[in-house]
């Protein structure tokens, strides 16, 4: 309508006052019509980096905002997130919108004040953040300027329940048993994501890192409490290290387990032998009595203290050698 009005007023040959002053009337309306068009915020739009995340892992949320024609100044916004998402530790915050952008470690917004973004120009701010496993909706929020006000639409943080390798444990109990084929230490493996919640439903194993034990699986599957659960029992006097694995995912437990089974005599398969079964009883001729202790595994037991004593009679015993 206006381009047909200007065309009308060249086609009218001489100009009067009366015209000029409409000439520059429609002129100016142009210019405020050119400005309204082009001339204000474009679009905003957030996103996170990426999309889906492990538990406790970090992702960094942008806000992009697209300027028209027109330099804008007074940009601001304030994304308020939903409950559980949090800035990260570190937060990382970054802004080429100029002003002033908020995003304090820990904190459960971002937001930015008397920004500025030249014309036809894009700005961002950005910021690291982290959460515990779920879905995430991130509202949607106004970004606002001198011209004019856009709206950033939500956008889905997911976070899975991952297995975190240094946070999920392995323990003994207890920690030291006697190698006798029959005492078990309990081998408890809690698997944990990266806030330290149980992950249930992974499969584990249990392997030693050397030497005789046997390993009994209790419970080879995570309960709700991200439990797994194992024994081992030995014949041998050994130090045994004990590491666990979630074959689901294929992490390897950072934390592992020492059991000390310790060396112990096995009545059964240690001796006592005399040297002569009858003597004179003159007081004077002697019987050698040998004592030998041996553990579950038949193998000698040194160190230990041994007494004999006769079950009846007058004999008198010496002890040549106590331990």
């Amino acid at each position: 309508m206006i381009l047909a009005t200007l065309s009308n007023w060249r086609a009218w040959g001489t100009c009067d006052l009366s015209r000029i002053a409409l000439f520059r009337l429609l002129a100016a309306a142009m210019l405020i019509f050119s400005a309204n068009a082009w001339g204000t915020l474009t679009s905003a739009t957030q996103s996170f980096a990426p999309a889906t995340i492990v538990a406790g892992a970090t992702s960094t949320l942008t806000l992009t905002i697209v300027n028209g024609t027109t330099a804008n100044t007074a940009v601001a916004f304030t994304d308020n997130y939903p409950t559980g998402l949090t800035n990260a530790a570190t937060p990382a915050l970054a802004n080429t919108c100029g002003g002033t952008a908020v995003g304090a470690a820990s904190g459960s917004l971002l937001s930015l004040s008397a920004g500025t973004i030249a014309r036809n120009r894009t700005c961002t701010v950005s910021v690291s953040v982290t959460a515990c496993a779920g879905s995430y909706v991130n509202p949607a929020f106004n970004v606002s300027a001198t011209t004019n006000t856009v709206i950033a639409a939500t956008k889905t943080l997911t976070v899975t329940n991952t297995v975190n390798a240094a946070k999920s444990t392995v323990v003994a109990s207890p920690v030291s048993v006697a190698a006798n084929g029959t005492t078990s230490s309990t081998i408890t493996v809690t698997l944990l994501d990266g806030c330290s919640n149980p992950v249930a439903g992974k499969t584990v194993t249990l392997a030693k890192g050397a030497g005789n034990s046997t390993i009994t699986t209790v419970s080879g599957t995570t309960s709700a409490s991200g439990v797994a659960t194992f024994t081992v029992k030995d014949t041998t006097a050994e130090a045994t290290t004990y590491t666990a694995r979630d074959t689901t995912d294929g992490v390897t437990v950072t934390p592992t387990a020492l059991v000390t089974f310790i060396d112990t005599v096995s009545a059964a398969n240690s001796t006592v032998v005399a040297s002569l079964a009858s003597i004179a009883a003159n007081n004077a001729t002697t019987s050698t009595i040998t004592v030998t202790l041996k553990d579950f595994a038949g193998i000698g037991v040194a160190g230990k203290t041994v007494t004999l004593t006769p079950s009846g009679g007058t004999s008198t015993v010496t002890t040549v050698s106590g331990t």
